[in-house]
């Protein structure tokens, strides 16, 4: 079943316990795209909702609001 509404905090919410989560891993568990997510992170990260410490591979996201 596809849940519907604004992406943005349920992407906060996997990034709490979680914050090495990949873009695919948040992607696969909406079931939005990646797009969507890149988007939507983006924005957040415009918004300074979320911050990104760390490198791509090894880095950690994190939730300020």
């Amino acid at each position: 079943m596809k849940e519907y509404g604004l992406p943005e905090p349920r992407i906060s919410e996997i990034m709490i316990p979680k914050p090495s989560v990949t873009q695919n891993e948040i992607s696969k568990t909406l079931s939005i795209s990646v797009a969507t997510v890149k988007r939507t992170i983006k924005k957040m990260t415009e918004n300074g909702v979320i911050e990104r410490t760390g490198g791509r591979r090894y880095g950690e996201w994190i939730v300020k609001k």
